[in-house]
């Protein structure tokens, strides 16, 4: 029996705001809840299968490079366009 990823989560001090930057990139629509942690998804819902970005307050700072990073595709222009 395999599993499956449902969350990935993002630990950072300003979870509104990394959030934020990410709705922006991906067009989804950000949502929080009660415990101060953001969340995002494709369908705007918290459903079983489907993926989840999750953004988690925590009181460290950050001190060493990211070891999780998200490679993004662009749709409707090629690479070079997207990034200029």
């Amino acid at each position: 029996m395999g599993c499956f990823i449902s969350e990935i989560v993002i630990d950072c001090s300003a979870p509104a705001v990394v959030g934020a930057f990410w709705s922006e990139v991906l067009g989804w629509e950000l949502h929080s809840d009660d415990d101060g942690s953001f969340w995002m998804s494709a369908s705007g819902r918290d459903d079983l299968g489907d993926l989840v970005l999750l953004f988690d307050a925590v009181p460290e700072p950050k001190s060493a490079k990211n070891r999780v990073h998200l490679d993004l595709s662009p749709q409707g222009c090629d690479r070079p366009s997207w990034s200029a």
